[in-house]
Formats: C-alpha cells, sequence, structure tokens
C-alpha cells in the first residue's frame, strides 16, 4: 500500500519545525550588566547555558513580554 504524499511530506517537515521552534526558545533569568562606565544595569539576561563567552546577549530590563535589549561584547564588561 502506497502512502499518500502528504504523510511523507508530514513525516520528513513536522520534525524540523519543532527542532528549529525548540532552538528558539529564551531562557531569562535574573541577572546584571557592568556597563564601560562602571554602571550595574539589573534585570533578566537570555542564559543559553554558553560553553565560552558570547559575541552578543539579549537582556531585558523586566520580566515578561518586554522587548529584549541587544549588547554586544564591546557595550558591557561584565554579565552575571
Amino acid at each position: 500500500m502506497k502512502l499518500p504524499i502528504k504523510y511523507l511530506v508530514l513525516s520528513v517537515f513536522m520534525p524540523l519545525c519543532f527542532s528549529v521552534a525548540s532552538s528558539a526558545q529564551s531562557n531569562y533569568k535574573p541577572g546584571f550588566i557592568v556597563m564601560p562606565k562602571g554602571d550595574t544595569v539589573k534585570g533578566y539576561v537570555d542564559y543559553r547555558e554558553w560553553d565560552n563567552n558570547p559575541a552578543e546577549v539579549r537582556f531585558k530590563l523586566k520580566a515578561g513580554n518586554a522587548e529584549p535589549e541587544k549588547f554586544c561584547r564591546r557595550t558591557f564588561w561584565h554579565l552575571a
């Protein structure tokens, strides 16, 4: 018995969609960023369990659906 093409397409592409969606999840944890002038900004860091220092981080001042800001390594001194 031959399976219709839609079942073949679904069985191949659905797992791909779930893997992309799961890698796009955010993981905001309480933390702070120390700016170059020594100012400490408290908020929420999108923690990705990095093996190395990230080139860019996402940071929110408030939890929830607030729009995150992106900070590159040149704009902050310390991240915790």
